[in-house]
C-alpha cells in the first residue's frame, strides 16, 4: 500500500474546468428540453399526457439533484486544489528557508 498520494494540480484544475463546462453545457440542454416539453404538453390532452409529464418532471428533478451533486464535487476539486497549492508553497519556502 502507497505511503502517500501524488497529484498535479495542474491536471485537477483542468479536470473541475472538464466537469463544470460539462454540467453546464447539461444544464442548457436539459433547459431547453423543459422548453420543448411545455410546447408539446400543449398538444394533446388525456392520462398518458398526464403520465408522461409526470414522469418527465421526476426526470428533471432528478437531473437537478445530479447537477447538485456535481457541483458539490467541483466545490470539493476547488478546495483541494487551493490546500494542495498552499501546502506546495508552504514546502518550498522551508526549502527555501534552510541554510546550510
Amino acid at each position: 500500500m502507497a505511503d502517500r498520494i501524488e497529484i498535479e494540480t495542474r491536471l485537477l484544475a483542468q479536470d473541475k474546468e472538464s466537469i463544470q463546462t460539462q454540467v453546464q453545457r447539461l444544464r442548457t440542454q436539459k433547459n431547453r428540453l423543459q422548453d420543448r416539453m411545455e410546447q408539446l404538453s400543449g398538444m394533446w390532452e388525456g392520462p398518458a399526457k398526464e403520465t408522461f409529464l409526470n414522469q418527465f418532471l421526476s426526470d428533471c428533478e432528478y437531473m437537478e439533484s445530479f447537477f447538485s451533486e456535481l457541483d458539490a464535487y467541483v466545490q470539493a476539486m476547488e478546495y483541494a486544489e487551493k490546500e494542495y497549492n498552499k501546502c506546495e508553497n508552504d514546502v518550498a519556502q522551508i526549502v527555501a528557508a534552510i541554510e546550510i
